[in-house]
Formats: structure tokens, C-alpha cells, sequence
């Protein structure tokens, strides 16, 4: 976690001399003024004015215990914060055997322990206050059983990881996929120099560089990125869009003089400089945005973010959708992600799964890497990186290339941060599974012929948006291993044919299930009020745009009649693989379904599917260099509202 200070502040030195209440208002005053500092996050002044006061003869004064012990806890988490856990657990020690540590101060005992590898006193520790209400929350009996795997690492599929070549002896953190290479935050430049330094750690400012292949193939050709990027404040964690010619990053703000700023920028590329950083449309006074990374196709920005109203605590993750040149309003990720702690440099990969970096959720010490995949409209179940990825030091900012199963990361294990490559351990063989595997066989009931490219949903209509979707074979057969609940619906259907819904309680203890699908007399259209829309798209987008939203605002009014079904079918144009224009395809449609289920609208009610290019216009058929214009037709989802007879 890297934020950036730079004000320097005067105060008053405790003077260890008067009468007591001569001395007691000047302890009151150097208190004060160390705390300020702490509050500004300027943890090395802080720090060095706390050591002052605890030197002074008072201090060992019985009458002034309660005052000192204060002092101490406050000391040990600037320690913490300036990265010296050894320090840090050398004071919360001295607390913690005197008697005076409070279930706060005996969780970050706790903590400390854990990034000085000491998993068996930290598990003893996290044990004596599971129960505290006061940490709820905090998950204290989760970080003692992560220590307990610390004490029992096992190494079993050991993730490849070395540490890259372009590394110093400076700071090197926050990689970024760019062109041939990487993009990166570090302040070697600077190192050794008479420059402006972060106040909280008394390090040197940060630029972005960039890293690319040499002739052999090697990141070895290392630069500044150019231009009107980096100043002569911190810049730092870059993401680009998929051309790379457009760029976020964080950058601290000094117009404030009581306190530093983080703030998202963005500027573009023109093909010879890049344009001024701009901010974010959404970005607000008072507030720290930070660590931005883009979706896959660019139409989300994730990033972390104190904004008051909507957080879970410290910094959390958040994303806002793009609207044409704007942003909409920022979505708290919420408690499937965010913790009371810091939720920091958000991921999205390729896959679906989003990685992250926090110190709120049960690591190994300091802060650790964690994922989620995306499951419909949420995120499934937060998992640690491991014992054999994540150390007792901190590991941060993670990207992942999930078609090759590699990535790159930056950690302090080593001492300074420095990034690393990693490769992912091979995936395990399957073993033969203990659940059914079903299956569902489509006929025409007329010719009895196999039903090919048929969609089978299995959802339990209590919780829209998770369902699983499958698809039929040229022998009209779809195998699926989901375990079906006696709450499941499973529906299945294709065009021509009359929609069909099985209960799951009829087949929880069947292997198959044979469905004959009736040829079916067409739905009919809802002759008093016949609807269809056509959503169009830019290229590689599929966030919804305002005229999008106008449009299904008038499909909801249209589905507030229960007879009503919706079909949306996505489509793609012939930019991109297949595999990614039946991915975008999905994501389009799942942006329409997702906006209707958040209306109100059952998904039972919901027909959808996606295509990729299987419909492109005869022109773009016949020609991949059809107009722009044509182009755009095939980049779209179409709608249909029909009355279910």
C-alpha cells in the first residue's frame, strides 16, 4: 500500500523539567503534536517524537503509566506502518506482558508476529481474543488458522516465482501489462538524491517506467514513460487500455496543505506525446483514489478508494462503469470483497477471477494476495493466494495473464519491494468425482432427431443471476456437473421450440433426464403491444450507454405485464477471435439481464443467449472490410418482448 506525504510541520519538544502540572501540560502538548503528525500519516516524524516522550525521565514516573502504555501502542503501529515490523513487535511485547494490551492492541501484537514468521505466537495470540465481540469483523479465529497452515507449509503445488531482472536496490512495485513488456512504479532515479520525500517512510518519490523485450526476448530496454505522465509529485500504478493508448494512474495531490491527496488520472496518446492528466468526472474533494486497473475491454475501471457513505472500512475496492467519455458513479464492491481493512490494487483478469491485495483479510502477514471469480452479478468465495505465494512480508499489486497461466507481482520478502514473475502450478489431475454427473438428451418429439445447439439453464429461481448455462451437442446431449438441488428449475429451449421447465426435485436422484422438446406452436407476439429493440455497441464495449438504458427503462415498463417474456440475443462483429467475440457477445448480454434483474424482473422471465459473429450483415460476410457503419449493426443486442401463451 503506497500512499504519499510531503508537508513538513513544526512542533514542541517535550521539556522534562517544571513543576508537574508544568510537566503534565507539556506531555499533553508533545502528545498532541506527535499525534498530528500520526494522523497525517507522517509515521517517521510521528514516530520519532513518540521515542522522544518515552525518553523523558517522566515517563517512568508509576503516576504516568496509563499515559506511557498510550504512547507505546501508538509508537508500535507507526512502526508497523513504516514497514519495521521488528520494532513494532519489540513495543506491542513490552505492552502485551505488562497487562496493559486492550483486544485491539493484542490483535496487532498478533499481526506483527505474523510478519516476523512467527505463526505459533501469533495463532496463540489471535486464540486469546476469537471471541471478542469488539473485533467483529476482524476474523481473528480465521487469521489464527492461517497461521496454523504458516507453521505447516506442506509446499504442495509450489507456484514458480523468481525475481525479475530490472529490479535495483530501489523500490519497484505495481506492474502493468504494456506492449512488449511492463509498465512499473519506482523511485530508482531519485535514490541517493537531494529530492522531495514521502513523509511517512522518508522515501524518495515515485515515477512510472516502462520495461520492454530486448532482441533475445528479455525485459532488459528500461524508460521513463515519456511526456506529461510523470511530475514532480509521486505517480505511480498504471493500467492501459488494450491499443495502449490511453492511460490511468495515481498521483498525490499537494494543493491541499493540511493533508496529501491520491487521485486517479487519465490521459491519452496521440501517436507522438500524451496529453495532460486529467482527473476522473466522479472523483470528489476529500476522498483518496487510487490504484486503477481496467477491465479486460475497457469498460470498467476498478480501483480502491476511502470515499465515506458507502465503504466497509479503511480502503476499499470499488469500480465505475464508462459511458461514452464519462464514468458513472462508482460501486462499492461490497462485503463478499471489502473489509473493515484495506482492499487495495484491484485485478480484473481475463477469466472473470478478480485479484487483490489487503491486510483484512486472513493472511500470512502484512498484506496478502487474494482472488475471487465473478459468479453472475457477484463475487463467489475470497480466496487466499496461499502459504506458497503470499510471506509473512507484504505481497501486492498482482496482474495475470490466465490464458498462459502466468503473472507478475511485487513483494518486500527480499527487503525493498521488488517485482516478481510467477507462473501458476500445474492444475491437479481430476479425480473422479463423488456428485452425479447429469445429462439431458434434446429429441424433436415429431422426427425424433437430436435438437443441436440447444440452451439448458440450471438456477434456483431464489437467487437470480447464478445459474449455470450449458449447451447441447451434435447429438443433442449436454453433460453438466452441477449438482442439481431440489430447489433447481432446469429449463431448456431454442428457437422453434416450446420453452420447457423440469423441477430439480424430480431429478435429484436421476443420472439422466430425457427431455422431448414439442415442437411448438411459435409464441405468440403480444399483439396489443408488440415490441422489439436493438441495442448497438462501440467497438469492443459492452457497457450499457444512455440510450441503451432509455430503451430497456421502456422494456421493464413493458415486462410489468407477468405474461410478458423477454428474449435478448447478443452478437459481435468480426474483430477478434472467436473465442473473445462469443465472450463479448456473453458480456453484452449480461449487461442487459443483469440491469432487468435489478429491476425487479424475474429471471425466469428472461430468455437469453449469445452468438458472437453467427449473424454478421451479408456485407461483412462477404467482406471483413465492410464499412464502419455496417460494422456497428453486428455490434449489438437485440430484444423481444413476447406474450407467453
Amino acid at each position: 500500500m503506497k500512499y504519499y506525504h510531503i508537508a513538513i510541520l513544526s512542533c514542541l519538544l517535550l521539556a522534562a523539567s517544571g513543576a508537574e502540572a508544568g510537566k503534565a501540560s507539556r506531555w499533553d502538548k508533545a502528545v498532541k503534536c506527535a499525534d498530528k503528525k500520526m494522523q497525517q500519516k507522517y509515521y517517521v516524524a510521528a514516530a520519532d517524537k513518540y521515542e522522544h516522550i518515552l525518553a523523558a525521565p517522566c515517563s517512568r514516573d508509576t503516576a504516568w503509566r496509563d499515559s506511557v502504555y498510550s504512547v507505546k501502542v501508538k509508537l508500535a503501529a507507526c512502526y508497523m506502518k513504516m514497514g519495521n515490523s521488528i520494532k513494532a513487535e519489540s513495543v506491542y511485547g513490552e505492552i502485551v506482558k505488562a497487562g496493559k494490551a486492550g483486544t485491539q492492541t493484542t490483535f496487532d501484537y498478533a499481526r506483527t508476529l505474523q510478519s516476523n514468521s512467527k505463526y505459533a505466537e501469533a495463532k496463540e495470540q489471535f486464540e486469546k481474543v476469537a471471541n471478542d465481540p469488539a473485533l467483529k469483523g476482524k476474523m481473528p479465529m480465521e487469521f489464527a488458522e492461517v497461521s496454523d497452515k504458516g507453521l505447516h507449509n506442506n509446499h504442495k503445488n509450489t507456484f514458480h516465482i523468481e525475481r525479475t531482472a530490472f529490479n535495483t536496490n530501489a523500490t519497484e512495485y505495481a506492474p502493468a501489462y504494456y506492449k512488449k513488456g511492463l509498465a512499473f512504479t519506482s523511485n530508482r532515479a531519485e535514490r541517493g538524491q537531494a529530492s522531495e520525500r514521502i513523509m511517512w517512510n522518508k522515501e524518495p518519490f515515485t515515477d512510472i517506467y516502462t520495461v520492454q523485450e530486448d532482441g533475445k526476448g528479455d525485459l532488459n530496454i528500461i524508460d521513463k514513460l515519456p511526456g506529461a505522465i510523470n511530475s514532480k509529485l509521486n505517480d505511480g500504478t498504471a493500467t492501459f487500455n488494450a491499443a495502449y493508448d490511453e492511460i490511468f494512474f495515481t498521483r498525490n495531490n499537494k494543493k491541499n496543505k493540511k493533508h496529501d491527496q491520491l487521485q486517479i488520472l487519465h490521459s491519452t496518446f496521440n501517436g507522438s506525446e500524451w496529453s495532460t492528466p486529467e482527473l476522473l468526472n466522479f472523483e470528489m474533494e476529500g476522498a483518496n483514489y487510487a490504484h486503477p486497473s481496467l477491465s479486460p475491454d475497457g469498460s470498467m475501471l476498478y480501483f480502491s478508494s476511502d470515499m465515506q457513505g458507502s465503504g466497509q472500512g479503511g480502503m476499499d475496492l470499488y469500480y465505475a462503469r464508462r459511458n461514452g467519455s464519462i464514468w458513472e458513479t462508482p460501486i462499492n464492491l461490497g462485503p463478499q470483497i471489502n473489509t473493515s481493512g484495506n482492499e487495495l490494487f484491484p485485478y480484473m483478469a481475463a477469466d472473470s477471477i478478480l485479484f487483490f491485495t489487503s491486510d483484512g483479510w486472513p493472511g500470512y502477514g502484512g498484506l496478502d494476495v487474494f482472488h475471487a471469480r465473478m459468479e453472475g452479478a457477484k463475487f463467489g468465495k475470497v480466496h487466499n493466494m496461499g502459504v506458497n505465494f503470499n510471506t509473512a512480508k507484504d505481497d501486492l499489486s498482482i496482474i495475470v495473464d490466465s490464458k498462459n497461466r502466468i503473472g507478475y507481482f511485487a513483494s518486500n520478502r527480499d527487503g525493498d519491494d521488488d517485482i516478481f514473475s510467477f507462473s501458476f502450478p500445474a492444475p491437479a489431475k481430476e479425480e473422479k468425482k463423488e456428485e452425479p454427473l447429469y445429462s439431458a438428451t434434446l429429441i424433436d418429439a415429431s422426427t425424433h432427431d437430436p435438437i443441436t445447439n440447444a440452451r439448458v439453464e440450471v438456477a434456483d429461481p431464489r437467487s437470480p443471476g447464478e445459474g449455470a448455462f450449458y449447451y447441447t451437442n451434435d447429438k443433442g446431449v449436454m453433460y453438466y456437473d452441477k449438482k442439481v438441488k431440489s430447489t433447481d428449475v432446469v429449463r431448456v429451449g431454442k428457437d422453434d421450440y416450446q420453452t420447457q421447465t423440469i423441477s430439480g426435485a424430480s431429478i435429484t436422484d436421476k443420472g439422466t433426464v430425457d427431455v422431448n422438446m414439442v415442437a411448438e406452436k411459435r409464441v405468440k407476439e403480444d399483439v396489443h403491444h408488440p415490441y422489439t429493440a436493438i441495442l448497438y455497441y462501440d467497438l469492443n464495449t459492452s457497457n450499457l450507454g444512455t440510450a441503451s438504458r432509455d430503451t430497456l427503462r421502456e422494456v421493464v415498463e413493458r415486462m410489468k405485464d407477468p405474461k410478458n417474456v423477454v428474449y435478448v440475443s447478443g452478437y459481435a462483429d468480426q474483430h477478434g477471435s472467436d473465442t473473445y467475440n462469443n465472450g463479448l457477445s456473453l458480456r453484452r448480454v449480461k449487461e442487459v439481464v443483469d440491469y432487468l434483474a435489478a429491476q425487479g424482473i424475474s429471471t425466469l422471465r428472461i430468455r437469453s443467449a449469445y452468438f458472437g459473429t453467427v449473424k454478421l450483415s451479408q456485407e461483412c460476410m462477404k467482406d471483413k472490410n465492410c464499412v464502419e457503419e455496417t460494422n456497428r449493426r453486428n455490434r449489438r443486442v437485440e430484444i423481444k418482448i413476447a406474450s407467453e401463451q
